[in-house]
């Protein structure tokens, strides 16, 4: 098993995502958690020993990914209404 399978859509929608959220911006720890979040599941990933253990990690890390590009596209949404 290769724990790189799992980790390149996580990676790729991180580094999308990395841009767009800079420590200095006034709403930066709506977004840490999160980030957080699929930086640990990539680590997870890479340092499983069984399928479970990935699979989990996996999981934990695209709801992360899904909540953040949801809670951005929110954000987008209500700055376009103003």
């Amino acid at each position: 098993m290769s724990g790189t399978d799992g980790v390149a859509g996580l990676q790729a929608g991180l580094d999308k995502l990395k841009d767009k959220h800079n420590p200095d911006d006034f709403d930066y720890l709506d977004y840490k958690g999160y980030l957080d979040d699929i930086n640990n599941a990539i680590t997870a990933i890479n340092n499983a020993k069984n399928i479970k253990d990935a699979s989990s990690a996996y999981d934990k890390g695209m709801t992360s990914l899904n909540k953040l590009n949801a809670l951005d596209q929110v954000k987008d949404d209500a700055n376009k209404a103003k």
